[in-house]
């Protein structure tokens, strides 16, 4: 059973990923609700393409097709789905009303810890391909990590030098790793810009990263690979630029069409569904005052986001949902503080001392004599007056 359980939790994992690539492309003018209904549906788009390439029964396993980590099964298919739903989503708001050109960066810091929390991720993904370390499976292991840590080199490497001068991880030798990497890096940065130039709005370049690598992946394999000699993975059949044949590439490319079809029909579908049930799209009004505060009440500094509502609904703009501000963690004490202060002050301008002013329960108020050693009357006006214009939003009390 201990093979079974390891292989249902990488699954798991993979399924995740699956769903969440397509996360990104829909960043900033989703429904938070739609896209919760989404990623529980779309396990199904990743279950099928994954039976199809690595189950005893998939019938592109027994055509012979290739794919060690998910080059295909993942990211391809995350990548297809990921399309789908920005062409289905269209573009955010004035985003492209200065022309193709990137946005600037929100924060560089962020996107270097994510990248290389990714990367890290991408070992662990690689190497635990192999489901094991016995026999002769630690071969791949070990080679994957290396052939990763290269891939990833020579894709930043010419990543860097193609910005500014304008997968099979478990079988492919260092070098080659280097060359796919570098390749893969080329091909991903004209995706992205080709993305804008026809106003496909995809905010992180799922599309570009996991689409185009994931087919890259495939192609390489179908180009470089060797034989192999280990575990006879490869069912004795080697690369086109190793002597293989076309055949080996012909089963790659007929993997990345069958799984492209299969995703771009079945996320549509579910996308189109869910629609008519929840708006996938944020309205307008959200769309301008962002998801985060909208979907999960985030103030970000330097937006007054009352002001916005007061102009959004004197535009005739109302959100679907009112919001209830609930304030940050880092407030929550002077909250409390000052809703106990509003409640000593209510208490004492009605001379009843039947009730607590923190509590309705009827329990003994405390000791206003009491509650004077700690602030005075004025003390407290002066604070409730302050709460009251403060709007929890930050400003010092």
């Amino acid at each position: 059973m201990g093979v079974v359980f390891a292989t249902f939790i990488f699954q798991l994992s993979f399924a995740t990923t699956a769903t969440t690539i397509v996360s990104g492309a829909m960043a900033e003018r989703t429904d938070f609700h739609a896209y919760c209904i989404f990623s529980f549906l779309n396990t199904l788009t990743y279950c099928i393409p994954a039976g199809w390439l690595w189950a005893e029964h998939g019938f592109l396993k027994h055509l012979g097709a290739l794919d060690f980590a998910g080059s295909c099964a993942v990211h391809l298919t995350g990548g297809v789905s990921a399309l789908v739903a920005a062409l289905m989503l269209k573009p955010r708001l004035r985003r492209y009303d200065n022309g193709p050109d990137p946005l600037p960066m929100g924060n560089p810091g962020n996107a270097l810890v994510g990248t290389f929390t990714l990367w890290w991720g991408w070992l662990v993904f690689n190497c635990g391909s192999s489901f094991g370390i016995s026999g002769d499976k630690w071969h791949y292991a070990g080679r994957s990590a290396v052939n990763t840590i290269n891939a990833s080199l020579g894709g930043g490497l010419a990543g860097l030098i193609y910005s500014y001068t304008k997968t099979g991880s478990g079988f492919l030798r260092s070098w080659e790793s280097l060359v796919v990497g570098a390749f893969g890096a080329i091909l991903v940065s004209i995706v992205a810009p080709l993305m804008d130039k026809y106003r496909i709005d995809d905010p992180v370049g799922a599309v570009a990263v996991h689409a185009m690598g994931g087919l890259w992946g495939m192609i390489a394999v179908g180009l470089f690979i060797d034989n192999d000699s280990l575990l006879n993975l490869t069912h004795g059949r080697s690369g086109l630029f190793k002597g293989g044949g076309f055949y080996l590439l012909g089963v790659q490319i007929l993997a990345c069409v069958a799984v492209s079809i299969w995703s771009m029909i079945t996320t549509f579908l579910i996308l189109k569904s869910i629609n008519y049930f929840v708006p996938i799209r944020l309205a307008p009004p959200e769309e301008i005052l962002g998801a985060d505060f909208v979907e999960h009440d985030v103030r970000h500094e330097g937006y007054d986001y009352e002001v916005m509502m007061t102009e959004l609904e004197r535009l005739g703009l109302k959100l679907r949902h009112p919001r209830i501000h609930n304030p940050p963690r880092s407030q929550w004490d002077d909250h409390l503080i000052l809703q106990y202060i509003e409640k000593v002050l209510v208490k004492c301008d009605s001379n009843d001392s039947s009730t607590d002013p923190l509590t309705t329960n009827g329990s003994s108020p405390p000791n206003i004599i009491a509650q004077e050693h700690f602030l005075s009357v004025e003390a407290v006006e002066q604070m409730a007056v302050l709460y009251h214009n403060s709007d929890l939003n930050g400003t010092p009390y």
